[in-house]
């Protein structure tokens, strides 16, 4: 899940997927449930093939 935080910015939370989900080249999942703040340039890949590249606008 993407999520807006308050400062504006956006945030990814697993909320427990079976294949988990990664940020950047991070061999580890970030943990799920807690919010992880993201960052222009930042790639958040989704199970094994789906990759999300994050550009500010």
């Amino acid at each position: 899940m993407f999520e807006q935080l308050p400062d504006g910015g956006y945030a990814v939370r697993d909320p427990g997927s079976t294949n988990g989900t990664r940020l950047n080249d991070e061999p580890d999942p970030i943990e799920p449930g807690q919010p992880v703040p993201l960052r222009d340039g930042d790639r958040v890949y989704l199970g094994a093939w789906t990759r999300i590249t994050l550009r500010a606008r």
